[in-house]
């Protein structure tokens, strides 16, 4: 991301400025944004830039323009550990209920991520796992099972929970 870019989500972050300001000043319209965001994430996840996956993420959140043309970035995303917002992508991964995200909810619901020891990724896990319940196809309640046998009890629990919201 270019540094008045940054600069400008900042400002908006901080209410100094407000959302048709911060349009103006990235040289955008709202029917642009979408692709703006899109291809932006596309680059932060090239280049391992944390900084703007973050900025770029809250732009979306405020803008709503995520759809599920984000699903394959959003994955690859959550995936990858040198950001500090998969909590979010799991949220949004959850929303669009897209089996082709269910690998990458799968693997990152056992994930310890060293940002989230405070609550031992439980959070996350169960961000994944109710995602994974919500997509509610035969594949997502394999992975459900499989981690249903988990040794993990609150990944176990939550596994649990979700399979016994789908019978």
């Amino acid at each position: 991301m270019e540094v008045h870019q940054v600069s400008l989500i900042k400002q908006h972050m901080s209410k100094s400025i407000t959302e048709d300001e911060l349009l103006i000043g990235l040289n955008l319209e709202p029917s642009n944004l979408s692709v703006f965001v899109n291809t932006t994430l596309q680059n932060a996840y090239s280049l391992n830039d944390s900084e703007a996956v973050d900025l770029i993420l809250y732009l979306g959140f405020v803008f709503e323009v995520f759809t599920e043309d984000f699903v394959s970035i959003l994955c690859k995303l959550l995936e990858i550990e040198w950001h500090y917002k998969h909590e979010d992508i799991a949220r949004l991964l959850q929303r669009f209920k897209s089996p082709y995200s269910i690998d990458s909810l799968f693997k990152v619901a056992t994930r310890k991520l060293s940002y989230l020891e405070y609550n031992e990724s439980s959070a996350l896990a169960r961000k994944c796992i109710y995602a994974l319940g919500d997509i509610n196809s035969d594949e997502s309640r394999i992975k459900l099972e499989i981690l249903s046998n988990s040794s993990e009890d609150l990944i176990k629990e939550f596994a649990l929970k979700q399979l016994d919201r789908r019978i």
